[in-house]
């Protein structure tokens, strides 16, 4: 049976809606998921914030996380759920270190996504030691070294980045995703 190595934020959820929500409320800004043109959100936020961006990614003491707001992308639910009955899904997902949001992603993947395994669930600092058949991620640098077919999933963050760019495919929706994985099974 084929293994697909699928990313969780902003591949099977958008984590960019409720990030940018909280920044936009927190420093009175109005910050667009296509205003961000690179990886490194730090760079287009105000200048007081920088790298602050990145504490809403922490659960807050109430037990608030950016991934009880977050919503499956389109089509995700569907897809998977048919993929599921013809190969193998593991969830890969980077904690940057950070352990305490497993239970936020771990959570959301069992709410959203029931009928995938929960013990093909990994929260990672590092991906570079999976392997698989296609492996789909939104961070282009979490492919490489990826042993079977990379994909990037498409979005304005890795809008420069070339498919030559030891990237297989590039694919801009979850409908995209499907049926290509399907004409490869």
């Amino acid at each position: 049976m084929k293994r697909l190595i699928v990313d969780l934020d902003d591949v099977m959820g958008d984590l960019l809606t409720p990030w940018l929500a909280r920044y936009n409320w927190g420093w009175n800004d109005n910050l667009t998921i296509n205003d961000i043109t690179e990886w490194d959100i730090a760079k287009f936020v105000k200048p007081e914030c920088g790298e602050k961006i990145f504490q809403f990614l922490e659960p807050t003491v109430t037990g608030y996380s950016l991934w009880n707001n977050m919503e499956p992308m389109e089509g995700a639910i569907e897809a998977l759920g048919v993929l599921s009955e013809k190969m193998e899904i593991f969830v890969v997902s980077s904690v940057s270190g950070n352990y305490r949001i497993c239970e936020y992603k771990d959570r959301w993947l069992r709410k959203h996504f029931p009928f995938l395994d929960p013990k093909k669930f990994y929260f990672v600092s590092d991906k570079s030691g999976v392997c698989g058949d296609f492996m789909v991620d939104d961070y282009h640098k979490n492919l490489i070294g990826f042993n079977g077919m990379k994909i990037l999933f498409d979005h304005p963050h890795n809008a420069n980045i070339k498919v030559k760019d030891g990237i297989n495919l590039r694919v801009h929706n979850w409908d995209e995703l499907f049926t290509m994985l399907l004409v490869k099974l």
